[in-house]
């Protein structure tokens, strides 16, 4: 929960900076800068939850408790996908703030820009949404432990119900 809230940190910083380029009153240069400084911490930041979720994938191999499905879930669906989305879609805007125009026209950059920030948002969105997916599996996954727990509960105080009903029948 923790890496996905600072995750959407990262996400948000980035929109923020990506919406500048609409707003006709900053100069282009500042605009193109904020979005590459914002670019360059989500690549930085990214590359740390991804090392981070690879780490809780080590952890519960360490513990026993990785699972085929978890690892598919962490690695396939989470930390791979934030390496990708960090070496493909935000490291080609990375770029891109850093080259100069190549037509000399600023309005072509800044469209240019916008177009492969809005790839790397939509890129970063999704990786968000199966971790949020993955939170609601392990909240379902902690109830249904909480459920079992009861049941053996209920079951054991059966059983010793049962157990005394029965010596005092003998009796």
């Amino acid at each position: 929960m923790l890496l996905r809230r600072r995750f959407e940190a990262v996400i948000d910083d980035l929109a923020q900076a990506r919406r500048v380029l609409d707003d006709p009153t900053p100069v282009a240069d500042t605009a193109t800068g904020r979005l590459g400084e914002a670019t360059t911490r989500a690549i930085g930041e990214t590359g740390e939850i991804e090392a981070a979720f690879r780490g809780v994938r080590d952890e519960s191999a360490n513990n026993g408790l990785l699972t085929p499905a978890i690892e598919a879930r962490l690695m396939g669906e989470i930390a791979d996908p934030l390496a990708a989305a960090a070496a493909g879609p935000l490291s080609t805007l990375a770029s891109a703030c850093r080259a100069p125009a190549a037509d000399g026209s600023a309005d072509g950059a800044t469209d240019s820009l916008a177009t492969r920030a809005d790839a790397a948002l939509q890129a970063l969105r999704a990786v968000l949404a199966r971790m949020l997916e993955l939170e609601s599996f392990n909240e379902v996954v902690e109830k249904l432990r909480g459920v079992i727990e009861a049941q053996e509960g209920l079951r054991r105080d059966t059983l010793e119900q049962q157990r005394r009903r029965a010596r005092e029948l003998l009796e």
